[in-house]
């Protein structure tokens, strides 16, 4: 099952949020693949910038992360959930610099967890989704949550009309999961 919400949070709290993503003290990393942590010349590359605000281990990073934990913990309120380990928060920032329809299919880990993409700003850089056969596409709107199974193929797409594409991912694990 695929769930959209939108304005998880409250506008305010958006604001503030791509605030402080697009000030310029706020850190990004190159990568030559947004998609994977290194460039291959198997696949399409595409460049972006990412901030991982809590590691592939679940260690925390910046010092920051509870900033951005605002619409995780609002999805989970409202859904009745508890978290039982948060594998990793990334930000990802695309350009205006790709003529894919969407970059590289991937799952982000290959054991049992939940992904949650919210977006940080209004923009035309579609996430797709292959469910069995189902292809599911979901446009990106500032404070809009979209919550998936781990195990669901998905892809990022650069903006086409926009400059910019700003999305937080959530890797966790709830109580309810094995």
């Amino acid at each position: 099952m695929i769930e959209t919400i939108d304005n998880i949070i409250p506008e305010s709290d958006q604001d503030q949020l791509l605030d402080i993503v697009t000030d310029t003290s706020f850190d990004w990393h190159y990568l030559e693949d947004v998609t994977h942590e290194t460039s291959d010349d198997t696949r399409q590359n595409t460049p972006g910038f990412i901030n991982l605000l809590v590691n592939d281990n679940g260690k925390q990073r910046s010092g920051r992360e509870h900033m951005f934990i605002a619409p995780l913990d609002e999805y989970l309120c409202r859904t009745n959930q508890k978290i039982v380990a948060l594998h990793r928060m990334r930000l990802g920032f695309l350009l205006n610099n790709s003529n894919y329809d969407h970059n590289n299919k991937h799952v982000d880990y290959t054991f049992p967890h939940k992904v949650a993409l919210y977006y940080l700003n209004d923009s035309d850089g579609d996430t797709v989704l292959w469910d069995d056969e189902v292809v599911t596409r979901v446009a990106p709107r500032k404070g809009r949550m979209c919550v998936f199974d781990g195990a669901i193929l998905h892809a990022s797409s650069c903006p086409k009309e926009y400059s910019t594409r700003i999305v937080l991912t959530y890797n966790f694990n709830t109580s309810e999961e094995k």
